[in-house]
C-alpha cells in the first residue's frame, strides 16, 4: 500500500474537514515500547509486503508503540473518526491477542486511547473502529501536558498493540488507516473546483 495523507479543506465550517493517513510498508514510522516488548518490521509476510510484528510480554502491562512520522496541524477535537487495521496471529498467540489504542504524539510527550481487542486471527483480517475523537479520553503515556486537539500543535499519529496478562505472544499488523472527518470523492472534488472557477469567471 502507497504512503498517503490526503488533506481535504472544508468550504464552510472547520468540522467537515476531512483527513485521512494510511501505510502499508511501515518504513515512515517511529517504534518505541513499554514494559517488555519488541517491535521489528518485516519485508515480507504482510497483506501484502511488509508487515509489523509486535512481541509482547505479560506482566503489569507492555506493549509496541508504532508512530506515524508525517504530523498534521489540523483542529480534529470532537470529530468523528474511522479506524482500520490488518490483523494477523504469530507465535504465541491465543486468548484476546492484543489491544490496540490509538497514539498521538505532541512533542515528547504520548498519549493513548484504547479502541478494541484484536482477538486471535488465523487469516488476515480486517478490523474497523469508528468513534469520535476527544481529548478528555486520552491517557498520558510519557511527558507533561495535556493533549491538545485545537490545531495549534503538530500532532503525530499512530497506534500501541499491548497486553497485560496473557504470557508471551506475538502478532502482526499491516494496512493501517485513520481517517477523520468526511474526504468527498475525487470527482465531488474536480466538480467542486470546477463550480468554483465558474463562480470566479462570473464575477
Amino acid at each position: 500500500m502507497l504512503t498517503r495523507i490526503t488533506l481535504v479543506a472544508s468550504l464552510t465550517a472547520p468540522a467537515s474537514a476531512g483527513l485521512l493517513l494510511n501505510d502499508g510498508d511501515f518504513a515512515n514510522w517511529t517504534y518505541g515500547s513499554f514494559g517488555t516488548a519488541t517491535p521489528t518490521v518485516l519485508a515480507s509476510g504482510g497483506n501484502p509486503g511488509a508487515r509489523l510484528q509486535s512481541t509482547t510480554v505479560s506482566g503489569s502491562g507492555s506493549g509496541v508503540l508504532a508512530i506515524y512520522v508525517p504530523a498534521v496541524d489540523v483542529a480534529v477535537e470532537g470529530i468523528s473518526f474511522s479506524w482500520s487495521l490488518d490483523v494477523l496471529r504469530g507465535p504465541g498467540s491465543f486468548g484476546q491477542g492484543q489491544a490496540i489504542s490509538m497514539i498521538i504524539q505532541q512533542g515528547d510527550s504520548i498519549f493513548l486511547d484504547f479502541l478494541y481487542i484484536t482477538g486471535v486471527q488465523s487469516v488476515w483480517t480486517t478490523q474497523n473502529f469508528n468513534g469520535t475523537l476527544n481529548a478528555a479520553n486520552f491517557t498520558r503515556l510519557t511527558g507533561t501536558g495535556s493533549l491538545n486537539l485545537s490545531g495549534a500543535v503538530s500532532s503525530r499519529f499512530g497506534f500501541a498493540a499491548s497486553n497485560s496478562s496473557s504470557g508471551t505472544l506475538t502478532q502482526y499488523y499491516d494496512n493501517w488507516s485513520l481517517q477523520f472527518g468526511v474526504i468527498p470523492a475525487p470527482g465531488a472534488i474536480a466538480l467542486l473546483s470546477i463550480v468554483g472557477l465558474r463562480r470566479r469567471r462570473a464575477r
